[in-house]
């Protein structure tokens, strides 16, 4: 089964409920400057490497045949994306922005301001586009697998194969969750958290009701002994014994 016939409800992060939280949307962000940078080092070079665009029928011709590719619509449908411009803003201060499909249907706007016309910039807004609302908060599981891939299918193919690597190993350097949630059974959950328990929370915290050994294995104590014994009451017991 390809990633993108999965059932929604996988890529939820918090099994049986909706994502409420834009969990990841740091995270996101930060590996996508670490592919950018492994790509060009300078923003000079990372202008060249990918394509720029000097005028809005530019923008808008790229994301019509981005979204009539055979591959996107195996993934997603057929889409329809409206370009914006927002033009009151610069570099410093520019974000972009796009409408999230509704539950069905796959449509919607993406807003760049021109200082980000740029072809990784315009595909991750158009990710967002054509992201359905059931599948999670913006910059989830499906929103990071969607990404990957449309980066790697979308960007000049110059660069293409090298951009998917770095973006693959910045997913794992900031800790991207980027694949379906794992799908468990109740009663594997409980037996798991029961192990977890077991084997990981209890040897390393010792209650009061526990014994220590102190040295030897013949002298033993409980915790809450040990803590009011001082050094030298502790050595006359453990002589004695």
């Amino acid at each position: 089964m390809y990633w993108w016939e999965r059932n929604y409800d996988e890529w939820w992060n918090h099994p049986g409920t909706k994502d409420t939280t834009d969990f990841q949307r740091s995270k996101i962000y930060s590996a996508e400057k670490y592919a950018a940078v492994a790509v060009g080092e300078t923003r000079e070079a990372r202008e060249a490497l990918f394509q720029m665009f000097a005028t809005e029928k530019e923008v808008e011709k790229f994301i019509k045949r981005v979204i009539s590719y055979a591959w996107f619509v195996r993934r997603f449908g057929r889409c329809t994306i409206e370009f914006r411009v927002r033009r009151e803003c610069n570099r410093a201060e520019g974000n972009c922005y796009s409408f999230r499909s509704t539950e069905s249907v796959r449509s919607g706007y993406i807003i760049v301001p021109p200082s980000m016309w740029r072809t990784d910039y315009i595909l991750h807004e158009m990710v967002h586009a054509v992201q359905l609302k059931k599948f999670g908060s913006g910059h989830g599981r499906w929103f990071a697998k969607a990404m990957m891939d449309v980066f790697q299918l979308g960007l000049p193919k110059e660069i293409s194969k090298q951009h998917h690597e770095a973006l693959r190993a910045g997913y794992k350097l900031y800790g991207v969750k980027h694949n379906p949630k794992r799908q468990l059974k109740v009663e594997t959950r409980e037996k798991l958290r029961k192990n977890f328990v077991k084997n990981c929370l209890r040897p390393a915290a010792a209650t009061s009701e526990e014994v220590i050994k102190v040295n030897t294995p013949q002298v033993e104590h409980s915790v809450a002994e040990l803590l009011v014994l001082d050094v030298d009451s502790l050595k006359e017991r453990l002589e004695q014994s």
